[in-house]
């Protein structure tokens, strides 16, 4: 063998050889690959409206085209580039989520392998508020500090994190508040602040997402405080009385009575001031502001005639002007119309207990018949002050005994010539909450 023979097969091994250990195998081809961080997604406490964003990587050796994004499920949203796009290996593209609460599903569409990612989300949930105090329907002393508690939590945020506000219907805004780590809160609310009459107060709490949670419990604080009382709804009529929320029609034609009682609410009989407007026209006998002894009493409406609607005269002699039932407590009638038994000759005011007509406590002639007339009437340690049109008329001292809890009302009656009684303004001091 020459050496050039010999050079020559050394050539081949070697070529051979080179190709049994790859130096001339093809390259593998490229393979594109998509991944997403986070993998999924797990919510809670969601506020409305938020966002956040998936990123998607190309980990492959080749590129990756992404053909469709679609949200499957709750209603979620997505949005990124304009499709398709393409991701290089190692690229990184965001894709930015509108979270909608419910369970969802991102599908990535693209030359890579499928790609889904959960999505899950649960909305805010507002905190939670109960009151301890003022217990419901608790009546507070006038002069009494009161401390308002209450008990907080929320699921979502740190108790620290919530914003506290104390507010009443009366008063309106009290004061801010923060919880301790146990979700306790007090708050001292000086009496000097405080106003009187029966009222709800209420804690909002307020998370970071503007979710209310609240509570509400009614109390009463005495002093003086005014009722409204037409705009109550448990007034109860009798014989020709209605009403509307801001006049009463007592009578209205020959020979009518009259009662109408406001049921929602118990006053003082010893401690009251009682504000109103009264009509008594064309031949009507009269009106009585009533406060009416609701353990004693065996009906609503008492006599017709000089009884007013509230009286009975007792006497069943030859004179009688009216029959009962009289009605029980005291009486301040407005009378215009001359009976053998009034105290007074004409027009004149009286106080009378327990509907006795003939004995009142007290008597004055005054005018009052025609136009509108203003009255008022304050009871106190044990004297009724009459007013008619800003004059007093009449300051009767009633026997003791007189500290039941009432309900306010007016009686009236017409003659047989007709006539008409209506009262309208009407407003009640009170000074004690009932326990």
């Amino acid at each position: 063998m020459t050496s050039r023979q010999a050079a020559g097969g050394l050539v081949v091994a070697l070529v051979t050889a080179c190709q049994d250990v790859g130096l001339n195998k093809e390259p593998d081809p490229p393979v594109p690959g998509l991944r997403a961080e986070p993998a999924s997604v797990a919510l809670t406490g969601v506020c409305g409206g938020e966002t956040m964003s998936v990123t998607l990587t190309n980990p492959g050796t080749g590129p990756t085209t992404v053909t469709a994004l679609t949200i499957s499920g709750a209603p979620w949203a997505v949005s990124g580039p304009a499709l398709p796009f393409t991701l290089q290996p190692d690229d990184q593209v965001p894709l930015d989520l509108t979270v909608g609460q419910g369970v969802a599903s991102l599908q990535i569409t693209s030359d890579a392998p499928a790609l889904s990612v959960p999505l899950r989300a649960s909305d805010n949930l507002h905190p939670t508020v109960i009151i301890l105090s003022p217990y419901e329907s608790e009546v507070v002393a006038e002069d009494d500090d009161l401390v308002l508690t209450a008990l907080v939590a929320d699921e979502d945020d740190a108790l620290a994190d919530l914003t506290l506000a104390w507010s009443s219907d009366v008063s309106g805004f009290i004061a801010a508040a923060t919880p301790d780590a146990d979700g306790r809160v007090e708050t001292a609310w000086p009496a000097a602040s405080r106003q009187a009459g029966p009222q709800t107060v209420a804690l909002a709490a307020t998370d970071a997402c503007g979710d209310v949670g609240e509570a509400t419990q009614y109390y009463c604080q005495d002093g003086p405080f005014a009722v409204d009382v037409l705009s109550d709804e448990a007034w109860r009529y009798d014989g020709a009385a209605t009403g509307s929320d801001d006049t009463l029609e007592l009578v209205s034609g020959a020979g009518a009575v009259g009662a109408g009682f406001d049921l929602f609410s118990l006053f003082d009989a010893d401690d009251l001031q009682i504000a109103f407007r009264f009509r008594v026209a064309d031949g009507a006998e009269g009106l009585a502001f009533v406060l009416l002894d609701p353990t004693r009493l065996s009906a609503y409406i008492g006599g017709a005639g000089c009884g007013l609607g509230y009286g009975d005269d007792g006497d069943r002699g030859a004179d009688d002007c009216t029959s009962g039932p009289a009605l029980p407590g005291w009486a301040v009638e407005l009378d215009t119309f001359a009976g053998p038994d009034d105290c007074a000759v004409g027009d004149h005011v009286a106080v009378v207990l327990d509907g006795d007509v003939t004995h009142p406590e007290g008597c004055a002639a005054t005018p009052l018949a025609g136009d509108w007339h203003a009255a008022e009437i304050v009871v106190l340690s044990g004297t009724i002050d009459v007013r008619v049109d800003g004059v007093l008329v009449l300051s009767a001292v009633v026997p003791a005994g007189q500290d039941f809890e009432g309900f306010a009302g007016f009686t009236a009656s017409s003659s047989t010539l007709g006539g008409t009684v209506e009262v309208t303004d009407v407003t009640v001091i009170d000074s004690t909450c009932v326990r």
